[in-house]
């Protein structure tokens, strides 16, 4: 059935996370994923988070955008 209202707030309901490095910890962290997509797919993913994490540190998000826009086309 359709949910009434803000999903957000009903209880026991926890937000995504913001940023990249908490939502990879928390990717890493996942027992339900790691079983569902393996452990060397989740530290394939991790190792290319990571190196993103490191190469864009102190860029702008326009810096990001710039340098990512055409990468998966």
């Amino acid at each position: 059935p359709p949910s009434e209202g803000d999903p957000a707030s009903l209880p026991g309901a926890e937000r995504l996370p913001a940023d990249l490095a908490t939502s990879l910890a928390a990717l890493q962290a996942s027992e339900v994923l790691k079983g569902a997509l393996g452990e060397g797919f989740l530290e394939a993913i991790g190792a290319v988070r990571e190196a993103e994490l490191a190469r864009f540190r102190d860029a702008s998000p326009a810096e990001i955008v710039a340098a990512m826009r055409w990468s998966w086309s």
